[in-house]
């Protein structure tokens, strides 16, 4: 639920049963019918590989390509605290459009174990902001003050995200 629609709309695309589904009006849920849709979601988008192999190929591109800016300036590289871990992560800004705009921030951490860098989780842009201004003010080309601007696009915020 905090990929883009569009991204899942769009790897969806040989599947009709998941597009509706996508597109199902789900304002009106509550908190418990929502998840139920969004792992309804899950299990059909698993159970059919062509699908999930589509939305694989295009997060990794979109990864790819964020890997690539921040080789182009390190300084889009966010640094970020979550306190309740006691731990320090980097946000990296994923686009899964055409554009260089971010939609989410990728959560990067550094594996002690293996010297590798996983991704736990991805955040809506409000919430990556409010988690980096533990750090420092958070100015750069994908993550500032903007992000609160009015949008096309609703995000709802859960509470239980913010680590403040």
């Amino acid at each position: 639920e905090r990929l883009p629609i569009h991204f899942l709309i769009d790897g969806c695309r040989k599947n009709q049963d998941i597009i509706n589904l996508l597109k199902t009006d789900i304002s009106n849920y509550t908190k418990e019918q929502k998840a139920e849709h969004w792992k309804t979601i899950g299990e059909a988008i698993s159970a059919d590989p062509d699908v999930y192999d589509d939305l694989e190929s295009s997060f990794r591109n979109a990864v790819r390509k964020a890997v690539m800016r921040v080789s182009w300036n390190y300084r889009t590289a966010i640094p970020v605290y979550f306190p309740s871990y006691d731990k320090m992560s980097i946000l990296l800004p994923l686009s899964f459009s055409s554009d260089t705009n971010a939609e989410v921030a990728l959560v990067v951490e550094r594996n002690e174990v293996s010297q590798k860098y996983t991704a736990p989780t991805i955040l809506p842009l409000t919430i990556a902001y409010a988690n980096a201004r533990l750090v420092c003010k958070p100015e750069s080309d994908w993550l500032n003050q903007r992000v609160f601007e009015p949008s096309t696009q609703d995000t709802e915020i859960d509470t239980n995200d913010i680590n403040v």
